[in-house]
């Protein structure tokens, strides 16, 4: 599921989640004629957002059925009325009704004999397990009785105990789609909107609401002032850490004064429950385990927690890396394809050893990094360092370019801060050297 995000002046299409599972379920039209009836529940970073998303399945929804079985999308909530009833009648009439339980079952029965009911439950207290159930129950004792049509029943909530049900839908993290680093991209505006959006959901822990803020704060920021940036980073990190509970302040302490503790498995998730609740852990996408939150790392800046590592590696962008990366890859096989000539390799020893170490499958060598079946043939030249090779060739014209590529991959390797400079850098170097 997809939605259209502004940060600054850009506007870009954001995906729900890591994975297509809601929108999978939803094209199945779990609404047909015959089905029974079902509850899911949606798992939100925010419920500020909460009416937004709800808006975007009731559209997903209709273009899934495409008029063929004509659901009725109702939406209720957030409400001051707790409780089952007062959201399902609110999804009938507009407001919540004072209805028996019976009369609420015979009302939904019978607007279940004309067409689907495809109910969208915002609620506002989160882990609310007694909505759950009742919600559960109702929909249970719908499938005893005889209906035309199935209730499809959603409850949009942020409570993380949501992710305990195998019923639960996880809209978080949402992160931008598509890179930032694009050939295709016109000009360096352009990139610069694409590298806020980026930032934006980085900073943010993939809280969409949060993001959309610092996206209005942006605003006000220049093109290409990659310090007022960090600038307005720091200030709204500040003010989000003030909304957080001192209780959980010393939660978070306590996180990086244990986190090098080995500690039994399925133990970690319990003690993180609420620090993920607030935000102040997360899961990035693609990787395999827990992180500090940016904003909360900015937050904490000031005061010593734990040694500084696991902080600074969390500052850095991986999604940005990786793209970098490849793009380092890619301009440095193409200098060595262009570029090399027939000289032998005969000061580099390291270039040697590692070739005779893969030639001889030693286990510490990249030997078992290949299938035996490798198509190509690896000679002495693919072991020399990238900074050897430039040094052979010599302080040609392309001479600065090359030790301007080694010196950025290197940083990135070596886990380095990716900013506005690095991806301005890395555009410029492909331009000069392409």
């Amino acid at each position: 599921m997809q939605i259209e995000m502004e940060i600054g002046a850009t506007v870009e299409s954001w995906k729900l989640g890591t994975d297509d599972a809601l929108d999978i379920w939803l094209r199945s039209c779990p609404w047909r004629s015959g089905e029974l009836s079902q509850l899911r529940t949606v798992r939100l970073a925010s419920l500020q957002e909460a009416h937004r998303i709800a808006m975007e399945i009731r559209r997903l929804v209709y273009a899934a059925d495409e008029g063929v079985y004509a659901p009725r999308v109702s939406v209720a909530g957030p409400l001051e009325v707790a409780g089952m009833s007062g959201l399902l009648t609110a999804c009938i009439f507009g407001s919540d009704r004072n209805l028996d339980h019976f009369s609420l079952k015979r009302l939904f029965l019978d607007r279940m004999g004309q067409s689907p009911q495809v109910l969208l439950l915002i609620e506002t207290k989160c882990n609310s397990d007694a909505l759950l159930e009742e919600v559960q129950s109702f929909v249970e004792e719908i499938n005893r009785e005889d209906s035309v049509y199935p209730l499809v029943a959603l409850i949009l909530s942020q409570g993380i105990q949501l992710l305990q049900r195998p019923d639960c839908f996880n809209t978080v993290p949402t992160m931008p789609i598509g890179r930032v680093l694009n050939p295709s991209i016109p000009d360096l505006s352009a990139l610069w909107g694409r590298y806020l959006h980026s930032r934006a959901a980085w900073e943010c822990g993939g809280d969409m609401h949060l993001a959309y803020i610092y996206g209005v704060a942006w605003n006000e920021i220049r093109p290409f002032d990659d310090d007022a940036v960090e600038e307005s980073c720091s200030r709204l990190a500040a003010r989000r850490w003030s909304e957080i509970t001192h209780a959980r302040h010393k939660e978070f302490e306590q996180y990086f004064a244990d986190v090098h503790v080995t500690s039994p498995r399925g133990r970690e998730k319990e003690w993180s429950l609420g620090l993920i609740e607030d935000g102040l852990l997360w899961q990035p996408p693609d990787q395999c385990q827990l992180m500090p939150t940016v904003w909360a790392v900015r937050a904490t800046a000031s005061a010593r927690v734990g040694n500084g590592r696991l902080q600074r590696a969390a500052l850095v962008n991986s999604i940005l890396v990786s793209e970098a990366l490849a793009w380092c890859f890619q301009l440095e096989a193409m200098e060595r394809a262009r570029y090399d000539d027939d000289s032998e390799l005969t000061e580099c020893a390291d270039a040697h050893e590692h070739f005779r170490s893969f030639v001889s499958r030693k286990t510490y060598s990249v030997a078992p990094m290949y299938p035996k079946k490798y198509p190509l043939q690896l000679s002495l030249k693919d072991f020399e360092p990238f900074g050897w090779f430039c040094n052979r060739l010599g302080m040609e014209k392309r001479a600065v370019l090359r030790k301007r590529l080694l010196s950025l991959r290197n940083s990135l390797c070596h886990g380095h801060f990716v900013g506005w400079g690095t991806i301005y850098d890395l555009v410029t170097i492909h331009a000069q050297m392409t």
